[in-house]
């Protein structure tokens, strides 16, 4: 199975086995078969080898749940490769890429297929540079003299059978 992570400035990491997926209705969290007892804290960020999959939202000592990133509204602090522009994306829906709706002004140059990765700005719940996606959709909002940009998310989240939690908090303190 895909384990290898190598794009985690040294963080140390735990691979966790999804055991189920909360009710058998389309679900915006997993359940994985690791937590305290492996170092597993809340919000730390879950991966797989694609790419950034979601966070921990509760723990217990032998299990935790994690939120997808596919939750509406899930808002996730992204920075598109090669302009350095910085922005927030947000969940849309199962099966549906994330939608950003703030933070790019109209002058950037975004074009379809341009990579997109964690920003880690100062207070993100995200180190920085873990891979999200690839911009799939460029439109521009003349009202509000914005661009709205879609994300197709590159991990899988309809087949999650391993993810790896990075065990990384945002206080850089592994107690809390």
């Amino acid at each position: 199975e895909e384990i290898e992570i190598d794009y985690i400035g040294g963080a140390d990491t735990v691979v966790a086995q999804v055991v189920d997926r909360p009710g058998n209705f389309e679900s915006y969290s997993i359940e994985i078969d690791r937590g305290t007892d492996d170092g597993v804290r809340r919000g730390m960020p879950v991966v797989t080898s694609a790419g950034l999959v979601g966070r921990v939202s509760e723990v217990q000592a032998g299990f935790s749940q994690v939120r997808l990133l596919h939750q509406p509204e899930f808002p996730l602090g992204i920075r598109v490769v090669g302009t350095g522009e910085v922005a927030l994306a947000r969940g849309q829906g199962i099966g549906q890429d994330l939608v950003v709706k703030e933070g790019i002004i109209e002058e950037t140059i975004i074009k379809v297929g341009d990579p997109v990765v964690t920003s880690g700005i100062e207070g993100s719940s995200y180190p920085p540079d873990l891979v999200v996606g690839v911009i799939s959709e460029v439109e521009f909002d003349t009202r509000l003299l914005e661009q709205e940009i879609s994300v197709r998310l590159i991990a899988d989240l309809d087949d999650l059978r391993f993810v790896t939690i990075i065990l990384w908090t945002v206080d850089g303190d592994s107690t809390s």
